[in-house]
């Protein structure tokens, strides 16, 4: 079950799940498993909803933790552009997504925290 402190960070993930759906139609619901507990995996196969969303929960919450960190230095454009990339290079070093892929994630994701 999440924490009420991570609300925010769970609604994010909810939303980019919603939105990725087009990758694994059982994005969403895997994605809310895992925010009610389910086990986190760690590989992952596009094809395995489950894995997909553990590594979407978890780009979420590190791509919330840049943002926050990053407004309080930069503008919000610059902080866009340094989100995504920061997105990506995680996503590579997390799971083995193709690039146009990755590069969907990482867009969805920052866009979703940058509201």
């Amino acid at each position: 079950m999440i924490e009420p402190s991570n609300e925010v960070s769970a609604a994010i993930s909810r939303r980019a799940a919603g939105r990725l759906a087009s990758l694994d139609a059982d994005l969403p619901a895997a994605t809310e498993r895992l925010l009610q507990g389910a086990p986190r995996r760690r590989s992952l196969d596009v094809s395995n909803a489950i894995a997909l969303a553990s590594m979407l929960v978890s780009l979420v919450q590190f791509g919330w933790t840049v943002y926050q960190d990053q407004m309080r230095q930069k503008e919000k454009a610059e902080a866009r552009d340094s989100l995504v990339q920061r997105l990506r290079d995680r996503i590579e070093t997390d799971g083995h997504l193709p690039p146009a892929q990755r590069d969907l994630v990482a867009e969805v994701v920052a866009e979703e925290i940058l509201g």
